[in-house]
């Protein structure tokens, strides 16, 4: 039998997990937040807290995404819900590093994950959407020419769709510098 010693943090992470059992999913967040803030607790507490404070994130994200799908039907889901998810896993992840061991924390970590996946992208700001091209490479030298290379030969980016710019007179200028001994290491365009 494993007798574990009783910390001062124990009776707050107590009162959070209680608060989420309840319902009460910002006070279980607030709550777990004060004990992780407090840098003295042992690190099975602190794994404790992040789990709980992942636990009502997740929960209260999942009810307002419920919220928000039945008020306007519609998907992709607002950024102040996306990022709610992306709070769960960075509280799911810290509880990971602080007890890797946990298999109810892997699980849950797998889950939000496997679902921040699966969301459809977000929409793209105004000022992305009206851009001319998608792909701007600064420096026409031979990693500038071998990423350009790279997007449009073998990730099939449209050639229109990336701009390659030079502050030299002509494309490769700084790689027509190199001593001629260094030649040999460029790749081959």
């Amino acid at each position: 039998m494993i007798i574990a010693e009783v910390s001062e943090h124990d009776v707050p992470i107590s009162l959070a997990e209680e608060l989420m059992e309840k319902g009460d999913y910002r006070g279980a967040v607030s709550e777990a937040q004060r004990v992780l803030d407090n840098l003295e607790p042992t690190l099975p507490t602190l794994a404790r807290a992040a789990r709980t404070r992942g636990r009502a994130l997740m929960t209260q994200a999942e009810e307002d995404m419920a919220c928000h799908f039945f008020e306007s039907g519609d998907l992709p889901l607002p950024l102040p819900v996306r990022g709610a998810f992306e709070k769960v896993r960075e509280a799911y992840e810290l509880a990971k590093k602080l007890d890797p061991t946990c298999r109810k924390t892997q699980g849950e970590l797998d889950i939000v994950s496997t679902f921040l996946r699966q969301l459809p992208p977000p929409a793209p700001p105004e000022q992305v959407e009206s851009a001319d091209v998608d792909v701007l490479v600064v420096g026409a030298g031979a990693a500038g020419i071998g990423c350009a290379m790279m997007l449009t030969e073998t990730f099939g980016l449209e050639k229109s769709r990336v701009l390659l710019v030079e502050r030299g007179e002509e494309v490769g200028e700084s790689f027509r510098r190199w001593p001629a001994e260094m030649r040999f290491i460029s790749p081959s365009f």
